[in-house]
């Protein structure tokens, strides 16, 4: 148990405004990614016995919002790290900020719905920019509804549904989703960062705020290696998991 923020996480996401790294104006959190794969989907199947790196097969997902962006050798690291887990291909895209600073976005892609790399991440459609872990099940009657609305596409890709939804709806977009994600959007056209986990955190999203700016990634290891940060061991938080259970962990 790290000594860096780890809220429980609620059905909101979190919004981020460009120039101020801690204006969140909803609560979210953190969770261990419990289910790792065990899907057939598509035209490629993923077993959860399946392991890249000693890490159950997955996309990845990882990101830095704030004054001093990561190097080029801290990200080539940090993407390396990511590959463990997809193992298809790693990719990073910078955005500056207005004035000083840079939006960072990190995807390490297993490819399972369409294979082709039109799917690859992050993703661009009107200035948005998504990067996405996990599944939207009911992405095929999403994209049926989205259709009927105007929305075209260009993939088969459940992450293509989510950021035409994204653009439809707004944040409200997660209403609309059935699925387990961690997601994060980077809105070009109003400089805001939208991250987002399911409801019951099948797929983590960890997170840190430092001076610097701020931190989120699919794994705590990830956050170590793109922050260059250790963090101290919470003592008191490991003696009630321990004595306690996890349970305890998020009582106040």
């Amino acid at each position: 148990v790290h000594s860096f923020p780890t809220r429980r996480s609620s059905d909101r996401p979190l919004l981020f405004r460009a120039g101020n790294s801690s204006d969140a104006t909803t609560g979210s959190g953190v969770l261990p990614d419990r289910h790792g794969g065990g899907q057939q989907v598509g035209r490629r199947p993923v077993s959860s016995s399946s392991h890249f790196g000693g890490l159950n097969k997955m996309c990845g997902i990882a990101g830095f919002f704030g004054s001093t962006p990561r190097s080029q050798d801290r990200i080539n690291q940090t993407l390396k790290r990511m590959g463990r887990r997809g193992p298809d291909i790693q990719k990073a895209k910078i955005f500056p900020l207005v004035g000083k600073g840079a939006m960072q976005l990190l995807h390490s892609r297993l490819s399972i719905l369409d294979l082709d790399p039109r799917s690859n991440q992050p993703m661009e459609r009107e200035k948005c920019h998504l990067i996405f872990n996990g599944e939207i099940y009911n992405y095929i009657e999403l994209r049926e509804e989205l259709t009927k609305k105007g929305r075209g596409f260009t993939t088969s890709s459940d992450t293509e549904v989510l950021l035409e939804a994204y653009l439809e709806f707004g944040e409200g977009c997660v209403e609309k989703l059935e699925g387990m994600w961690a997601f994060a959007i980077w809105d070009g056209r109003r400089n805001t960062l939208f991250l987002s986990r399911d409801r019951f955190g099948e797929k983590p999203l960890y997170f840190a705020e430092r001076p610097e700016g701020f931190y989120f990634a699919s794994e705590t290891g990830i956050l170590r290696t793109l922050a260059d940060w250790k963090p101290q061991v919470n003592v008191n938080q490991v003696r009630r998991y321990l004595t306690l259970g996890y349970k305890s962990l998020y009582k106040h």
